[in-house]
């Protein structure tokens, strides 16, 4: 019998104010919407013999919009289904009513209506499908109500993915036809008991996260169950030790729970298991630390993760041998789990894994070799154990590896092997390793198929690594740039032009307190005397000083900062600051102009001159030697900012001839004698290889030690 209270007339405007009120001329399919044929044949709808509402179904349909809120109204309809419409809005209170009593189905999934589910939703006693997971938008809030095991027709219940809150309602245990629940919830907004749920007897999917379950797991699960996930739900206790023979269970997942114990080994051996999740538990052993049935073997051909579980006691050989008969995982993940064992080779000959999580455990010794023609092996990654050697001989038989993590494992290295040519450094992907904090290292890629490595820096000693901007060093040994230097990053695309990163000192600056073991830079008096050419440049001495490089590694504070001596100093000046003279050079800068027959200008150049006298002959007395050592070096120290210019011009006999031009006071005749900027000129090789013209222009002075320009009438 149909409900008359309202006629299909009236329905049919109920209709026309849906297309309305949701933009139906936007809608991708609208046909015979809106127009003067019957509402029944108007797309999505269905009727009860061509006169009442039985069905709409619009998914997908880009409607945008509210719902009206005189839905009721069709008061025999079945189906109301518009999934797929996420610019659907409005609040599900405002079209769903308790009143709504035949109503067998309801889905609104990937739509953004939001709001309270209704309290009088009970009422629709025949409400068989409720769907709405997963919401877009704000989604389903609210509690549910608590009269929901009233609903004895609910077959299929899903709210995952929405904002409910308070406790799952006890009475969802009535709930005897229930098979399918999803009510994997935002975590922290719901409790509930787990006993509530496993007493539905006839549900065989159940997904519930999210959700604090009291409560501990059932001694055995009901026979019915395919799908139980149940992850990060606070769940505590042990897991069921035995399983109905008929169990159905395909797809078993708990993860991220506290159970503890042991796992039952025969759990993988269930012929109808597909995909395994236990991890991020506190599982102690897994068949109690026991080999399988060496005939044993698993159906988990899906997913397997056992990660997490930290000493986990396990037989890993006998583990794997449990897919040697019928195949493997896509996906196995062991990771954290301290197992100690080596690394096996049959985890290469596993032709349907693409996925193999080894990290974070105590796998010891080689990676074995890689001996498939053929592998779907596309991630692996077996960082954080206690590998060494190099890459697997073989490697490039994995021709769907496209990542693969070795780092973590400090005794890998590259090696010399054939192996080692598989992977080259990838200079596109600096990253900072662990305690590198001013340098940069490159990750790895396949050469056979460009995959990439995750890899440690000393897989190749370092010698990819690269110093942070404002640091110098080489191979991940850097020093922080002194004040008065520059180091600007390198610029390198491949590893043949990779080079040091350098210290370039600025102009004026002094490294100090030795070119050869510099510790900071020190501004000179004269800065014309120290690194004139502004491109004097420092390195880091990371030489190794052990015969075992591969082992050893000094710390950076131990390392030596070495300067190119060439370049530090002005030519002919040496020593501190540069302030001193080299032999054959003479101070004569600083004091120019008037101040050239000044005092101070007359006893510099006695006390030059004497040193040239000295200098230039062996026969003076020890302690005229050491007096004018001693005057030299205090004038040296205490007046800096004169700088070596000029060569030595002078015997003692010139040089006393000289002294007396200059006592007379001929300072002008003097400049004539010597370049007015002070540089180093003429040498006596220069002199006797010049030609008589070019003769006539140079002095020759004494024994042939110098020569200087000189003007054509002097």
């Amino acid at each position: 019998m149909f409900d008359k209270s309202f006629t299909p007339e009236q329905e049919r405007e109920v209709l026309l104010d849906i297309y309305t009120s949701t933009n139906g001329q936007q809608w991708y399919e609208s046909s015979g919407w809106n127009s003067s044929t019957s509402h029944c044949s108007w797309y999505g709808i269905t009727c009860h013999n061509n006169t009442y509402i039985k069905t709409i179904v619009l998914p997908y349909n880009n409607l945008d919009g509210s719902l009206p809120s005189n839905l009721w109204k069709i008061r025999n309809l079945f189906s109301l289904c518009m999934p797929g419409n996420p610019s659907l809005l409005g609040r599900i209170g405002d079209f769903l009513f308790g009143n709504m009593s035949q109503l067998l189905t309801f889905v609104f999934s990937a739509s953004s209506v939001a709001g309270n589910i209704p309290q009088d939703i009970v009422n629709m006693k025949s409400l068989q499908r409720f769907l709405g997971s997963p919401m877009d938008g704000e989604g389903f809030s609210g509690r549910l109500p608590e009269d929901l095991g009233n609903m004895i027709e609910l077959r299929a219940l899903s709210l995952g993915g929405n904002n409910l809150t308070g406790q799952i309602p006890r009475s969802i245990s009535r709930l005897e036809k229930l098979w399918y629940h999803d009510l994997r919830n935002t975590p922290g907004m719901m409790h509930g008991h787990l006993s509530d749920l496993f007493a539905i007897p006839s549900l065989s999917y159940l997904f519930v996260s999210g959700v604090e379950l009291i409560g501990e797991m059932p001694r055995m699960f009901p026979a019915n169950l395919s799908y139980l996930v149940l992850p990060g739900n606070n769940i505590s206790g042990k897991f069921p030790e035995t399983f109905s023979k008929n169990s159905n269970l395909q797809v078993l997942n708990v993860a991220n729970n506290h159970l503890t114990g042991d796992i039952p080994g025969h759990l993988l051996l269930l012929r109808t298991l597909c995909m395994v999740d236990l991890s991020q538990n506190r599982f102690s052993s897994i068949n109690k630390g026991k080999p399988w049935p060496k005939n044993g073997s698993t159906t988990v051909d899906s997913y397997l993760s056992l990660a997490e579980n930290r000493y986990l006691l396990i037989d890993f050989t006998s583990f794997m041998g449990l897919f040697r008969i019928s195949g493997s995982p896509s996906v196995l993940n062991v990771s954290f789990c301290d197992i100690e064992s080596p690394i096996l080779p049959n985890e290469f000959y596993l032709r349907t894994l693409s996925t193999c999580d080894l990290r974070g455990n105590r796998f010891y010794g080689r990676i074995p070799d890689v001996l498939v023609d053929f592998s779907v092996l596309a991630y692996l990654d077996v960082s954080a154990n206690n590998l060494s050697g190099g890459l697997p001989g073989g490697t490039q038989n994995l021709i769907s590896l496209q990542y693969l993590d070795i780092s973590g494992n400090p005794l890998m290295r590259k090696g010399k092997s054939i192996s080692s040519n598989v992977c080259h450094p990838d200079f596109s992907r600096m990253v900072r390793p662990p305690q590198g904090d001013n340098f940069t290292c490159p990750e790895g890629r396949l050469a056979f198929n460009n995959g990439r490595i995750r890899l440690d820096p000393t897989f190749y000693e370092y010698r990819y690594c690269v110093c942070d901007p404002n640091f110098y060093g080489h191979s991940g040994l850097c020093k922080k740039c002194m004040n008065g230097g520059k180091c600007p990053p390198i610029v390198f695309t491949e590893s043949d032009n990779l080079r040091q990163n350098v210290m370039t000192l600025r102009s004026g600056y002094w490294p100090s307190p030795d070119s050869q073991n510099a510790t900071h830079l020190v501004k000179c008096p004269v800065s014309s005397a120290c690194n004139p050419s502004d491109s004097c440049t420092c390195r880091l001495d990371t030489t190794p000083k052990h015969t075992n490089s591969t082992r050893y590694r000094p710390s950076v504070s131990s390392l030596i900062t070495r300067c190119n001596q060439s370049c530090i100093c002005h030519p002919g000046n040496t020593d501190r600051f540069c302030s001193r003279c080299q032999d054959a050079f003479y101070k004569i800068g600083g004091l120019r102009g008037k101040a050239a027959r000044s005092l101070i200008s007359i006893t510099v150049f006695y006390i030059q001159t004497m040193d040239f006298m000295v200098s230039s002959a062996n026969g003076w007395p020890q302690k005229v030697v050491a007096a004018q050592n001693y005057l030299s070096s205090y004038w040296n120290l205490y007046f800096p900012s004169l700088s070596c210019d000029l060569p030595s011009l002078f015997t003692p006999v010139v040089g006393a001839i000289f002294h007396l031009l200059v006592f007379a006071g001929n300072a002008r005749d003097i400049g004539n004698l010597v370049t007015g900027n002070g540089e180093c000129n003429v040498s006596a090789r220069e002199y006797e290889n010049s030609n008589d013209e070019e003769r006539s222009h140079l002095l020759p002075v004494g024994d042939l030690r110098g020569y200087v320009p000189i003007d054509e009438g002097t």
